[in-house]
């Protein structure tokens, strides 16, 4: 987050040791810092107001689901104190690693579900993909499904829009979205909106951190 100085956001990552502070799980390249109180609503830069996050977890901290309780910012700062303690006393498995291998199986899994697969995505779905997922604040991971009179638009993470207003184009764009749906890698909320399921995430992480051919058979 471009806001936050760089030297606070090395003594976070390192003070949490590369964890991410609701899931804990070591994610060494695939982490943000995020503000506990957006800037928005008047949060501050200052260490108080930040945890370590995974994409994922970021996701789930700006997602509002009926009857869910959301986190409080007491409770996310709880998760991150009782990281640091952890960090701290050494009581994390020295063998403990990143989820790689869990996100690979569950995305793969996911893509030979699909009749006739083709495990490598198209450019345009990876593009897709990973813009909603590094994008941030409460819009990451949301693609808005824009329909004009002979053409459409996304608008990605609420900031990226991709234009396709050529029947090339809108063809190329058409077929990533149905590839991301057959992969359960997004889902429709409404008639318009799209969000990055889990296993989007995952695959969008391991995309961002690894590359995109990761995935090929």
């Amino acid at each position: 987050m471009s806001e936050i100085a760089p030297e606070l956001i090395d003594r976070m990552m390192v003070r949490c040791g590369r964890r991410c502070c609701i899931c804990r799980r070591f994610r060494p390249t695939k982490l943000q810092v995020h503000h506990i109180i957006e800037r928005s609503e008047g949060g501050s830069d200052d260490e108080d107001n930040l945890i370590v996050t995974c994409f994922s977890c970021h996701s789930d901290v700006h997602t509002k689901v009926p009857f869910a309780r959301r986190f409080s910012v007491d409770e996310l700062k709880g998760h991150r104190d009782a990281v640091i303690k952890m960090v701290e006393a050494g009581t994390f498995a020295e063998a403990d690693s990143d989820d790689t291998d869990e996100a690979v199986a569950v995305i793969v899994q996911a893509m030979r579900a699909v009749p006739n697969p083709q495990l490598d995505l198209l450019p345009e779905a990876i593009e897709i993909l990973t813009k909603a997922v590094a994008a941030e604040g409460a819009m990451q991971g949301m693609i808005h499904f824009v329909r004009h009179d002979m053409w459409f638009s996304l608008l990605v993470g609420g900031a990226n829009e991709i234009s396709c207003d050529d029947h090339r184009r809108q063809a190329r764009y058409k077929k990533a979205l149905d590839q991301l749906l057959q992969c359960r890698l997004v889902e429709w909320r409404c008639d318009q909106i799209l969000d990055v399921t889990y296993a989007g995430y995952l695959a969008a992480d391991e995309m961002l951190s690894r590359g995109t051919g990761f995935l090929s058979s």
